[in-house]
């Protein structure tokens, strides 16, 4: 966004973009991370429930934006760049009741995608997993399950 020249294009491809239009780096940055953070509280609300046990049912309370069924499953993959770089991404699935209908809808979202420096043991990939888990506040949630 700092480029002379980037900006210098942008203006000739839209004739009616001016150059106070056109944001600072930091602008998008700032604006970039905070899409980012709206989306991360947008996918915890969704995969979040409270449940509670009783001695001969299951009661399931819902809030408002709290709509997932079950456990959440989560899927990794981890992979090394070009540059020798490795990178972990972490998708998570879970179901949710739709409001209206009786129906539900199988959701998948990407939670995390991170560089992850170092050797690929089972301890440092945990680590990094929980990280993910806990910017989702499901770190310490009943709705993960481990096998």
């Amino acid at each position: 966004m700092d480029s002379k020249e980037f900006r210098n294009l942008l203006l000739l491809l839209k004739e009616d973009l001016q150059e106070k239009d056109i944001p600072h780096r930091t602008t998008m940055t700032k604006r970039v991370l905070e899409l980012n953070q709206e989306h991360i509280d947008y996918l915890s609300n969704q995969m979040l429930v409270s449940i509670y046990f009783t001695k001969y049912i299951i009661l399931i309370f819902f809030s408002f934006k709290q709509t997932s069924m079950g456990k959440i499953s989560f899927t990794m993959d981890i992979w090394t760049d070009l540059n020798m770089k490795s990178y972990m991404a972490v998708t998570a699935h879970w179901l949710q009741k739709e409001t209206l209908q009786s129906k539900l809808t199988l959701c998948s979202d990407l939670i995390g995608f991170v560089h992850t420096p170092g050797s690929h043991t089972g301890e440092h990939l945990a680590k990094v997993f929980v990280y993910i888990l806990d910017r989702f506040k499901l770190g310490k949630s009943k709705k993960v399950c481990f096998i």
